[in-house]
């Protein structure tokens, strides 16, 4: 699922299940609210780079955006799996 900036809202193709899990959580550009972010490496494949470039350039969407929107994205599928007491605010 490719995903696109709607105003300050970031919403899959049809808006879905993300979307919703996004503006429960009041998380990150949802909110309007800047936040401090933590640097980490990323390691991708040549092709994955060059998709995220390509898809980057076209939307004027930093690719560390749509990084973080694809880390989401996992989080929610699996927040099952995550410990009652692991409060994330994305």
């Amino acid at each position: 699922m490719l995903l696109k900036r709607e105003g300050l809202r970031a919403v899959g193709p049809e808006g879905g299940e993300f979307q919703e899990w996004r503006q429960r959580r009041g998380a990150g550009i949802t909110s309007g609210v800047a936040r401090k972010k933590l640097s980490t490496t990323v390691y991708l494949t040549a092709e994955q780079d060059a998709a995220l470039k390509e898809l980057s350039a076209k939307t004027k969407v930093p690719a560390a955006e749509y990084i973080r929107q694809g880390i989401d994205l996992i989080l929610a599928k699996h927040r099952e799996e995550l410990s009652d007491q692991t409060e994330l605010s994305l």
